[in-house]
């Protein structure tokens, strides 16, 4: 699925979209949150937790008279989240799992630590943080991932992910800064996508339980 947030558990598409703000490792699992629809008298309940056994709720919303629509979502146990949730049907769900992203700010932050400072009033191209550069570069990998038939596949953990993505959402930051082929800005994207392509051969991930190299050369050298 080539959005935003990747849906998993949802193959009658009773949610259409999803939009997370103050997404953290520390609020969800590694970029993966975990979703509850529950029926309540004439309304449904949207519950997004950060754990695989829903437990730790980190942000609610109530969908009134149980109708289909946009319900907003409100941090929960001080967790920092915040977002909405589009219902294309009434029908309670508990099974839905979102990957909200690869790589987060502070993945951003562990490689070049003065990052924060390309933010203006806690903003960096109009979003909050540099979501804007994370959320691109989960759509690039994904895109990545459609090209080898992989779209939409759930892998076991999204950790392994972390150090590709960081590099292409750091790409995505000078590119957003660079004015000319010849400046500084530029030489660091095109530095920063070429890290993140060298270690995109080598990326090692689990899917339902068996290892694998998705994009490991699929061409052999002469």
């Amino acid at each position: 699925m080539l959005d935003y947030v990747t849906i998993h558990g949802d193959p009658d598409g009773r949610t259409q979209r999803w939009d997370f703000s103050g997404a953290t490792r520390a609020n969800t699992d590694h970029g993966r949150l975990y979703a509850s629809i529950e029926a309540d008298g004439g309304d449904l309940v949207v519950s997004v937790y950060k754990d695989a056994a829903r437990a730790a709720l980190v942000a609610q919303g109530t969908l009134e008279g149980a109708a289909t629509g946009a319900v907003a979502l409100t941090a929960q146990n001080a967790s920092g989240l915040t977002g909405t949730a589009v219902l294309s049907a009434a029908a309670p769900t508990v099974a839905i799992e979102l990957d909200v992203f690869y790589a987060c700010d502070e993945d951003l932050a562990q490689i070049q630590g003065e990052l924060s400072g390309f933010l203006v009033s806690g903003n960096f191209a109009g979003q909050p943080g540099f979501k804007a550069a994370t959320t691109n570069a989960k759509r690039e990998f994904d895109s990545w991932l459609a090209a080898r038939g992989l779209a939409g596949t759930r892998f076991d953990g999204l950790q392994p992910l972390a150090d590709v993505c960081a590099f292409l959402a750091l790409a995505v930051v000078y590119r957003n800064l660079s004015r000319r082929s010849d400046d500084v800005a530029t030489a660091f994207a095109l530095a920063h996508d070429a890290q993140a392509r060298k270690r995109l051969a080598a990326l090692r991930v689990n899917v339902a339980g068996v290892s694998t190299t998705p994009f490991a050369s699929i061409l052999a050298r002469k």
